[in-house]
């Protein structure tokens, strides 16, 4: 399976949860529940297969109780979700800058996939 493969299975399960929109690339205006997968390793594995560590950016609303809230109802759902594609080995809250210099609230989902 090709990286833009495994990108689209993992936008796909993102988007099995309610409120969530899982994308393979990031928007241009992200918002709350928009989900993204970011390359971050390739690890060479046996042969020529590889693993590949993705980190997946999800969008929370932008109030730091509101996000924390957000957090608690959809990580359950999000971990299950991505349990059948990936193997998924943590998450953790993250800020990603805008273009404007701003930074958003998201929670930072560590999955890993073989290539």
């Amino acid at each position: 399976m090709s990286l833009q493969g495994q990108r689209q299975i993992l936008a796909a399960a993102l988007s099995t949860v309610g409120d969530v929109r899982g994308l393979t690339k990031r928007p241009a205006v992200p918002n709350t529940g928009d989900a993204w997968p970011r390359l971050a390793v390739l690890d060479h594995d046996a042969g020529d297969a590889f693993m590949v560590t993705w980190s997946i950016a999800v969008i929370v609303p932008q109030d730091e109780v509101a996000a924390e809230e957000w957090w608690d109802v959809h990580w359950p759902p999000l971990y299950f979700a991505l349990k059948p594609v990936a193997f998924v080995d943590r998450a953790v809250p993250v800020t990603v800058p805008t273009a404007e210099g701003a930074e958003l609230l998201a929670f930072d989902i560590t999955v890993r996939t073989e290539e």
